[in-house]
C-alpha cells in the first residue's frame, strides 16, 4: 500500500489511535516523541499479533485490517521522525566541523 492510500484510508475510515490521554488524530503522530510513538506502536502491534493467533480458517475481520492500519500509519511516522532526528544530527556534526576548520583556519592566517 503506498502511503498516499494508507493514510486517504485511515481518513476515510476516520482512524483513531489509542493512546495513555485518549485518542489522537492521525495528524497529531507528527506530534509525538520517538518514544511515544514506540509505545503506541508496543501496545498495538501486541494486539496484532494476539488477534492473528494461528487459525486454520484465516478470517481476517475489519478489526484487524484496522489495527494493522494503525501499526503501519505509526511506523511510517517513527521512520520519518527518525530520519529528521538523523538529519537533524548530521546538520549539528557538519557545523561543528565547520566551526573547527575554520577556528584552525583562522590560526594559521595569524
Amino acid at each position: 500500500m503506498t502511503i498516499e492510500n494508507m493514510f486517504e484510508k485511515a481518513a476515510r475510515q476516520k482512524v483513531r489511535i489509542p493512546c495513555e490521554k485518549g485518542w489522537l488524530y492521525v495528524e497529531d503522530l507528527f506530534d509525538l516523541s520517538l518514544e511515544s510513538l514506540n509505545n503506541i506502536y508496543k501496545i498495538l502491534n501486541a494486539q496484532l499479533k494476539s488477534t492473528k493467533e494461528d487459525s486454520l480458517l484465516d478470517v481476517k475481520d475489519a478489526s484487524t485490517s484496522k489495527l494493522e492500519l494503525q501499526v503501519d500509519l505509526i511506523k511510517y511516522v517513527a521512520s520519518i521522525k527518525k530520519a529528521e532526528r538523523t538529519a537533524k544530527l548530521e546538520a549539528i556534526e557538519k557545523r561543528r566541523e565547520l566551526e573547527v576548520f575554520m577556528t584552525r583556519h583562522l590560526r594559521t592566517r595569524k
